[in-house]
């Protein structure tokens, strides 16, 4: 799937409106505003904060359709019932059948939204096509650390926020001196516009491949935040290294 369900993104929202809708309610019932911040918190019970949290959980790991939804769903949903049981019971702001409707609306827009797409996306990663960050054919010198006195200098074939295609590395090296599965540090650019970033080689062709060249294809590891902003703002440059000398 090259765009992510319209189900999952409704489904997110929704949950995260789930979330907001309980303090939202208890500012309307007791009339409080924005300055009475305090008094609408201190009104949010323990299985409110359970909702929340969960509902909040449950649109994160939906958006991002990770495996970890088989959990928070089912939870979000059982949270939302004893909620509504305890609400139902006690509760003087709400009547038994408004909550058991409330929790059947819930139940039945979440089952809704997760059927068909949806679900198939969910279940099957391999369908998550979406995730994929665009590659953007650029040439930009790399200086690769391949050991602490061997640096080599190429170009991109092509990258994108999570990796990158390396070409021109001498024979002898890609031949030799480098493997599937070998960790390298990487500075990408040059002076002022230059980004260091650590990376996994998760494929080597020593031949051309197609379209692409003999190198090496890096797995960038944004351990820093301030990195991975970096490269997004030397990815959005429109122009190429071309006085570095190499091709």
């Amino acid at each position: 799937m090259k765009n992510r369900p319209i189900g999952l993104t409704i489904l997110t929202f929704f949950l995260i409106a789930v979330a907001i809708s309980i303090p939202l309610q208890i500012a309307f019932m007791y009339n409080h505003g924005i300055s009475d911040i305090t008094l609408i918190l201190h009104k949010i019970t323990a299985l409110n904060w359970v909702v929340i949290v969960l509902c909040l959980t449950g649109a994160l790991t939906t958006w991002e359709a990770a495996p970890e939804f088989k959990l928070i769903i089912p939870l979000a949903i059982i949270s939302v019932a004893i909620n509504n049981y305890y609400v139902a019971k006690w509760g003087i702001d709400y009547s038994a059948g408004a909550s058991f409707l409330a929790f059947i609306s819930f139940l039945f827009t979440v089952s809704i939204l997760m059927t068909g797409k949806s679900w198939e996306a969910l279940t099957n990663p391999g369908l998550q096509w979406w995730k994929i960050p665009t590659r953007i054919k650029k040439s930009i010198p790399v200086f690769i650390e391949i050991s602490e006195n061997n640096n080599v200098l190429v170009r991109t074939f092509d990258i994108s926020l999570t990796g990158a295609f390396l070409k021109s590395l001498p024979p002898d090296i890609l031949e030799e001196k480098i493997r599937k599965g070998q960790n390298l540090k990487l500075h990408i650019g040059i002076g002022d516009e230059q980004v260091t970033i650590e990376g996994t080689i998760a494929r080597k062709a020593i031949h051309e491949t197609g379209v692409y060249p003999a190198g090496i294809g890096v797995q960038f590891k944004h351990s820093r935040f301030l990195n991975f902003l970096s490269l997004r703002k030397i990815l959005a440059k429109p122009f190429i290294y071309s006085y570095v000398g190499i091709k």
